[in-house]
């Protein structure tokens, strides 16, 4: 009996113990919830329910096991294996297994004057300053298919302005599909919009009608504030209009929406860095195995490629924004140098098209002229894909609609200056190293596209070829080009054809390397 007893003390002890280690809601929990979680899951938020005491996580705590256990929510998908970002609110193991553990354990309190404090939130806008507000006219969307309209409103900038941050406000969170903004220093988009009688302009998603206007920005569902360095920002043209075009996605009709959009600016002066924001990877000319077309029950890998010659300059990059739509799965960026080492840009594993996050780094990444920026996406059109917009599955080619594809990587940047590699944006955590040895990816380009008199074809090859032909065809599959290069190198090549007397029409580019490999590009002659 005694033994029984003392066998008994202990495995109460050891009980005891064990619950005394385990989590807790003052001790643990609650902090991994409020940081983490409590900044959508609030009153004003873009969750569902609140997530701001003990009472809202317990009963809510079933929904919470399978989503931080699943790594559904937090709702960051940027690999941080890959590269590290700015403001990464991932959940680490250890605070998954707290959650878990806690939930199992039947979620007890512990002592809840340890307990921190809920988090208080700013109230509106989420900028720390305002300094102006575009406020979008009610609209009513009047179409069951996809519907892009683009609404013009005056700067009344007396001087060129330089804006910092961006933060996009969807008047209608349920219809709203993506906003897309540009400034215009002409009027004729002011011209476009007075001369619609609906509040703003017909638009098709593409581009700006005034080929004047220039790109500045876009939105999508899960996008934060879009914000730079201090005394960095996009320059806007003093007179210049903003124009901003809101897609709204089909099954929207009869539903009213009035966005808006507010700017934090900042007072340039000698030492202020512009910024630019453009698709540095995009499908239209960019992809170095297309089209981009994925035929029903089919996986798809795609690739594009942008020289950094091109732009014209060595560049800065301060963030990364991936875009694709249903059907894409897996998003990664990276870019190559001449000694076929690669710097890590960005890799989402698992793309949900309703978190199109935009990332920023934690210092600048500098490309230089001898590098090329790569893109890899993957497209699972098959019932596999619990997203995929058609059951059965439809052949997905390439558009602006929901349903259709894309296959774009946004990349905020500067010009490159001196000392670029040690600017720190953010020194919360040890910012590493992108650059790694890797085995490279050999990409075709071709500029420029469209091309009237010569085209320039750029060659980055993984491995030497000793011997190298280029072919191009005719959209009739008529051979109009046929060169053999002899040797190629391993690192960036350019090769020059004059074009000048071919019609005008599209054509095919293929390179055919020694080892087998072949590569095919698109262009079209003007």
């Amino acid at each position: 009996m005694k033994k029984k007893l003392i066998l008994f003390t202990l495995i109460l002890a050891v009980t005891q113990l064990v619950k005394a280690q385990a989590p807790n809601w003052s001790d643990n929990v609650a902090s991994i919830i409020y940081s983490h979680c409590s900044n959508c899951h609030r009153a004003g938020g873009l969750a569902p329910f609140p997530l701001m005491s003990f009472n809202d996580v317990d009963s809510n705590s079933v929904s919470i096991y399978d989503a931080v256990l699943n790594k559904v929510m937090p709702p960051w998908k940027a690999d941080p294996n890959y590269v590290h970002f700015k403001g990464e609110f991932n959940l680490t193991q250890q605070e998954i297994t707290d959650i878990t553990s806690w939930i199992n354990n039947g979620k007890p309190t512990g002592n809840l004057a340890n307990a921190p404090a809920p988090p208080v939130f700013q109230v509106g806008s989420q900028l720390p300053a305002v300094d102006m507000t575009l406020n979008l006219p009610v609209f009513v969307v009047d179409s069951v298919a996809d519907q892009y309209r683009t609404f013009v409103v005056h700067s009344n900038f007396t001087s060129d302005t330089y804006i910092n941050a961006v933060e996009y406000v969807p008047g209608n969170n349920a219809i709203v599909h993506h906003i897309v903004i540009y400034n215009d220093p002409t009027s004729a988009s002011w011209n476009f919009d007075q001369a619609d009688p609906a509040p703003g302009y017909a638009s098709n998603g593409t581009m700006a009608a005034s080929t004047d206007a220039q790109f500045m920005g876009a939105w999508a569902p899960g996008a934060g504030i879009f914000s730079f360095p201090n005394n960095f920002g996009i320059k806007v043209p003093a007179g210049a209009d903003f124009l901003v075009e809101v897609h709204y996605a089909p099954g929207s009709q009869g539903e009213t929406d009035s966005t808006k959009v507010n700017f934090k600016f900042i007072t340039a002066n000698a030492s202020t860095r512009e910024v630019y924001f453009n698709a540095l990877l995009e499908y239209f000319t960019g992809m170095t195995d297309g089209p981009l077309y994925v035929p029903a029950n089919t996986v798809h890998t795609f690739h594009e490629a942008q020289p950094i010659v091109q732009i014209g300059a060595p560049i800065s990059l301060i963030s990364f924004w991936p875009h694709m739509h249903r059907v894409g799965t897996s998003f990664k960026a990276w870019a190559q140098n001449l000694a076929g080492d690669t710097v890590r840009l960005g890799y989402v594993p698992a793309w949900d098209f309703h978190w199109q996050l935009i990332y920023n780094y934690k210092k600048l990444i500098p490309l230089f002229t001898d590098q090329v920026i790569i893109g890899e996406a993957v497209y699972d059109n098959t019932t596999a894909n619990t997203d995929n917009p058609f059951s059965p599955p439809h052949d997905i080619y390439s558009g602006e609609h929901t349903t259709d594809e894309m296959m774009l990587g946004f990349f905020a940047f500067t010009i490159y200056q001196s000392g670029d590699e040690n600017f720190i944006i953010d020194s919360s955590v040890a910012t590493g190293n992108n650059t790694i040895a890797n085995e490279p990816l050999s990409v075709i380009s071709v500029y420029p596209n469209p091309a009237s008199n010569q085209l320039n074809v750029n060659l980055l090859l993984k491995n030497e070829s000793q011997q190298t032909s280029i072919k191009v065809l005719n959209e009739t599959g008529v051979l109009v080009y046929d060169n053999n290069l002899g040797r190629v190198p391993t690192g960036l090549r350019s090769h020059r054809i004059d074009i000048d007397s071919w019609s005008s029409g599209t054509y095919f580019i293929k390179v055919k390397t020694s080892d087998g490999e072949i590569m095919t590009k698109e262009f079209v002659r003007q």
